[in-house]
């Protein structure tokens, strides 16, 4: 019993020593502080820069998400275009001969954060505007790929844009349902245009610069003055979302491209419908004209080119996978790039009327595409949040 007694006090009093042993306040050296203290503050730095920047992401999502359900839903409607074999209707071109692949653009431009809906080179070329996912604009030199200017347009998405001939104007076309035209050299907003109900997809300058045309979902096409912002004319006759528009060069005609898979003709001065071309089996996306005004292209479902001054189709373009969102003839319109779901950029030849390459770099939808006129010099926007520089002599 002694011994066991004597064994029980002597566990009790290590007990008892070991907690006044923990009890003890821990020292800490001023050199563990200081590193503690600036650990600290290095989280709370962190949390105040990632949670603004999650936050943008999160509205840039929230924003993103009809425009990326509207495109993927295209997409979805998409069907592989056949050759027509009827002798009756236009061949389709032989234009499925193997083309270059280039995957590595010149330069890519990445600052946008989230995602790039257009790019338009300027007149002169230089300046390239980009739009960004909170409704900004940028402005990159194309020479040293700096950024030049960057400032807030639309408190919305901006689908489209279009500098005017003289480079002085740059317009933006925004779900918001405006047009704003901005001063190129102060980035200052000189008019907005305001009647669409709807978001305002396409917007063109006319070739003296004297007047903007613009197409929205609202189904209209809106004949605008470029100098007071006075609305002109307001054209009815698409049955559904109007997604491009552009002005002959002569400006006596506007063409307009539609959800209603049509592309229509307008005379400017009377407003009337002078004619409706019909062969595109899904919405037509985009329109561009030659720079001689004799051969308009479409895109769509697949790319038709067509004789402007009949309305007659001369041929269609397959090589894409996916929808056709944009269309553009280079500067002498010997080259038309085409853009769209299949993430690619395809450049054809207009009078062979063949694929002569396939730009394959980004790595998600592409919605524009825009020549430099003054160069060989491509630029390609996408769903990536990149913009892409592109040789394509």
């Amino acid at each position: 019993m002694n011994n066991s007694s004597q064994e029980i006090g002597t566990d009790l009093n290590q007990s008892i020593e070991s907690k006044n042993t923990s009890s003890k306040p821990v020292r800490i050296s001023a050199q563990e502080l200081h590193k503690y203290v600036i650990g600290l503050i290095g989280i709370f730095i962190a949390i105040l820069v990632t949670y603004p920047i999650s936050m943008i992401r999160v509205a840039q999502d929230k924003k993103l998400a009809p425009y990326q359900s509207h495109l993927k839903s295209l997409t979805l409607e998409y069907k592989p275009v056949e050759p027509q074999s009827t002798s009756s209707a236009p061949a389709t071109a032989p234009n499925q001969t193997p083309a270059q692949v280039i995957t590595t653009p010149a330069h890519t431009l990445n600052r946008f954060m989230k995602s790039v809906y257009a790019v338009a080179h300027s007149p002169n070329g230089e300046i390239i505007a980009a739009s960004t996912a909170l409704g900004g604009i940028k402005f990159w030199d194309p020479k040293d790929q700096t950024i030049t200017r960057e400032f807030p347009a639309h408190e919305s998405l901006i689908y489209g844009m279009a500098f005017s001939p003289d480079g002085e104007t740059l317009a933006t076309a925004s779900d918001d349902g405006t047009v704003k035209l901005w001063r190129t050299k102060s980035a200052e907003r000189r008019v907005t245009l305001k009647g669409h109900e709807k978001t305002v997809y396409g917007v063109a300058f006319s070739a003296d610069g004297g007047t903007i045309a613009t197409g929205s979902f609202d189904k209209t096409v809106k004949i605008w003055d470029a100098n007071s912002g006075d609305l002109k004319k307001t054209l009815t006759g698409h049955d559904n979302f109007v997604y491009a528009v552009a002005f002959a060069p002569d400006g006596q005609n506007l063409i307009s491209a539609s959800e209603d898979k049509s592309i229509k003709v307008w005379n400017t001065q009377t407003g009337e419908v002078v004619r409706s071309l019909s062969g595109h089996t899904g919405p037509v996306m985009s329109i561009a004209i030659s720079p001689d005004g004799q051969t308009l292209v479409s895109g769509g479902e697949t790319i038709k080119l067509w004789n402007l001054g009949t309305g007659e189709l001369k041929t269609s373009l397959n090589g894409h996978t996916g929808a056709v969102y944009a269309v553009k003839f280079n500067a002498d319109g010997k080259k038309i790039a085409s853009s769209g779901a299949d993430n690619s950029i395809k450049l054809w030849d207009v009078d062979s009327e063949k694929l002569s390459q396939s730009l394959e770099s980004h790595t998600s939808l592409v919605p524009s595409v825009d020549f430099n006129r003054k160069s060989s010099e491509l630029a390609s926007g996408s769903l990536d949040g990149t913009v892409k520089l592109w040789n394509v002599r």
